[in-house]
């Protein structure tokens, strides 16, 4: 229009409303929806499959390096690669294909062979518990066995690889509603908050607590961990309020410390 647009324009509650879906109910839903803000989403998805899948070749030993490197330098959730297969990958691949056939794709270079015959398509996707697929040399690879990973206990995993839940690992000293307080090797108490944003809140409290009276029990230390990025977005207000509005300040004294 050649004119300044306001910000802070939301998406379409019914665009809202299909991102919350599951990875195959949410392509399937952008992709078949007249709203434009729906097709514009499905368009900036499918070509970035196709961009992928065509350049694989070239740019990346593996797909897991290029699921990376948008997870790590981009801040996605997930991989191209990873939200294909999570979607199926077989379907997504035909509505690729048939994006591609029709003229709505970026571009008109047809898919690779590999993403709908042999070893790819058996599999179901790119990442398997074998390792990720090498577009260059036709086979499935594994990741680096360096010496230094070996110091890794949980390794970053990739959907399809059939990595070890941290959540579910270990042994289990103590849980709660919103903390597991467990032990891997038996020496170390690790405590992980599985609370939404890992939010402080009266039970997360005392699960630290109670990691700290088991840790100091017979044990050589504690670490507090999770699996995911955020440590703790702070304390949990809406879980405070109750108390706060009972007892005032007082209530939640013992909370800030």
């Amino acid at each position: 229009t050649g004119e300044y647009v306001a910000g802070g324009k939301k998406a379409d509650e019914i665009v809202a409303r299909m991102l919350k879906k599951a990875p195959a109910d949410r392509l399937k839903l952008l992709r078949e929806s007249s709203n434009p803000q729906a097709q514009f989403l499905w368009a900036i998805l499918r070509d970035s499959f196709h961009y992928a899948a065509v350049h694989l070749n070239t740019v990346a030993d593996t797909a897991r390096e290029i699921d990376f490197a948008m997870r790590w330098g981009f801040g996605s959730q997930q991989g191209p690669f990873e939200l294909w297969q999570a979607a199926g990958w077989k379907q997504v691949a035909e509505w690729i294909a048939d994006d591609i056939a029709a003229g709505k794709a970026l571009s008109s270079a047809p898919l690779p062979a590999w993403v709908s015959e042999g070893p790819v398509a058996e599999a179901g996707g790119v990442h398997t518990p074998q390792g990720s697929w090498s577009a260059a040399e036709g086979t499935f690879k594994p990741r680096s066995e360096l010496p230094v990973y070996q110091r890794q206990a949980f390794r970053e995993s990739l959907l399809g690889t059939g990595a070890a839940d941290p959540l579910k690992s270990g042994t289990e000293l103590f849980k709660n509603d919103e903390v597991r307080v467990w032990t891997l090797d038996g020496k170390v108490v690790i405590a992980s908050i599985t609370a939404k944003l890992h939010l402080i809140s009266p039970a997360v409290t005392e699960g630290l607590l109670k990691a700290v009276e088991i840790a100091e029990g017979q044990y050589q230390g504690l670490v507090i961990w999770s699996p995911d990025d955020v440590f703790s977005a702070g304390a949990n207000l809406e879980s405070l309020m109750p108390v706060f509005m009972k007892m005032g300040s007082k209530g939640i004294a013992p909370e800030e410390k």
